[in-house]
């Protein structure tokens, strides 16, 4: 495999040895266009969830280790190893998501996020996984950050 074919194999998963911090994607929060057009406010709730979820593990990972051996049925050993390698402080903040800079960002509009589901597109195209990379256009229009904005703007300073 060639230089170039096996960085975008690795970029694919969540190989750290190719891409910091930590491969592509170390979490993803979607919500159906249409579900959320007709609910918003279950957008702005899963954000609020989330960051007290956040919250609570950050101050006791044991939480998060619980709700994942009865939410998921997998051993203690499985959640806490999960937990270690994809929360907390592996986990981009919301500042990071709102910075257009960040390589978690979801405001760029060829980095962060949008860059992330592009080259993903583009390596499951070319493996034959999909008959053809998802547009770049299609990807900026679904990745909307608009809810995030909201509620970092709402909380207090």
């Amino acid at each position: 495999m060639l230089r170039t074919e096996r960085r975008l194999c690795a970029d694919a998963s969540f190989d750290e040895d190719y891409l910091e911090p930590g491969g592509v994607c170390p979490g993803l929060t979607a919500v159906r266009p249409a579900f959320v057009q007709a609910h918003p406010e279950i957008a702005e709730r899963l954000i609020a969830v989330e960051a007290m979820a956040r919250e609570e593990i950050r101050k006791n990972p044991q939480v998060g280790v619980d709700a994942f051996v009865k939410q998921l049925s997998v051993t203690p050993e499985v959640a806490k190893a999960t937990l270690d390698r994809g929360c907390c402080g592996r986990v981009p903040s919301f500042a990071d998501q709102l910075d257009p800079s960040s390589p978690f960002s979801m405001t760029s509009k060829d980095r962060g996020l949008v860059g992330k589901l592009f080259l993903a597109g583009e390596v499951l195209a070319a493996t034959r996984a999909i008959p053809m990379p998802i547009p770049l256009e299609k990807i900026q229009a679904a990745v909307d950050p608009s809810y995030l904005q909201n509620y970092v703007n709402s909380q207090p300073k």
